[in-house]
């Protein structure tokens, strides 16, 4: 059953891009990218461990331009939050309802990893009462950086302005047309930031096994990313699960193209992407989300 998104939210409600050149964007992009793993430690040092690493994921507040923390399994809870605008990372502790208070602010500009992630320890620490917590990041491969505690471990900053704006806007785009879709096909999982690839994205189950913990046999992948190995501009994608055996594939509306080496799927890039924006986003997602579905249903 293919259902029809109109993401008429998400094209009343853009936020238009200037689609820079993604040299341009890396160097902030990556930054962020490995400033993101230091919100993580919260979800992956003080929540319980799920086997699908859910408890490591990050969710886009909209309210705050950032990405937030999953909350702690612990009393009180706590949640960390990465503010894209101005490049600080913040601690959060429930107090009740949808009341929160501010444990400690750190902005990144001139400080190192290892640094942040100290004080955000020893703050977590404090406001549990427990002075022996050590926080942990989650363990993946990052993107090279001259951040890299384990590398030359420089201090954060350097990054531009515009270039903040621009993934600011990319990442709020694509959670509103996310959660758009999520709530027009009860298929679509929570919208999550995963901090090991950096994107945006939710799960569409086609067909799955019975229970809690039964596997996903068809499915499609709906996200977006600012920038990857794949390409280094921002992009959004669909990709079908299992991938397709035969090579042909239909065309795509919006600049889609299909991509196919190392894995299958539709994707439309910052640097294809026409105006009006919103409009060829919607005819490139609704495209690719019949063409997928199509190829797995």
């Amino acid at each position: 059953m293919t259902v029809s998104i109109d993401f008429s939210d998400t094209i009343a409600n853009w936020l238009p891009l200037t689609r820079p050149r993604a040299r341009e964007l890396e160097d902030t992009r990556v930054q962020l990218h490995w400033a993101a793993q230091l919100v993580s430690a919260v979800g992956t040092t003080l929540c319980e461990p799920r086997g699908d690493y859910s408890h490591t994921n990050l969710e886009w507040s909209a309210a705050q331009q950032g990405l937030s923390s999953q909350a702690s399994d612990t009393t009180p809870s706590l949640r960390a939050l990465l503010r894209f605008p101005d490049v600080s990372i913040e601690l959060l502790r429930d107090q009740g309802g949808d009341a929160e208070s501010s444990l400690v602010t750190i902005a990144l500009e001139g400080r190192r990893f290892a640094e942040v992630m100290e004080q955000l320890g020893a703050a977590a620490a404090e406001a549990l009462g427990r002075p022996a917590l050590k926080l942990e990041r989650p363990s993946h491969d990052l993107p090279a950086s001259r951040v890299d505690p384990s590398g030359a471990a420089e201090p954060f900053g350097g990054w531009k302005d515009h270039a903040l704006v621009e993934l600011t806007r990319w990442f709020a785009n694509g959670d509103r047309a996310l959660r758009e879709l999520r709530r027009q096909d009860p298929r679509a999982s929570e919208v999550r930031c995963w901090p090991h690839h950096f994107d945006i994205a939710s799960l569409v189950v086609i067909e799955g096994e019975d229970g809690p913990e039964g596997e996903v046999t068809r499915s499609l992948g709906v996200g977006m990313t600012p920038g990857d190995g794949s390409y280094a501009d921002a992009y959004w994608y669909v990709t079908p699960w299992p991938y397709p055996a035969s090579p042909e594939l239909p065309p795509l509306a919006g600049g889609g193209i299909w991509h196919k080496e190392g894995w299958v799927g539709a994707v439309l890039t910052s640097t294809a992407l026409r105006d009006p924006q919103p409009q060829r986003f919607a005819e490139f997602m609704r495209s690719a989300l019949a063409a997928c579905e199509a190829m797995v249903g």
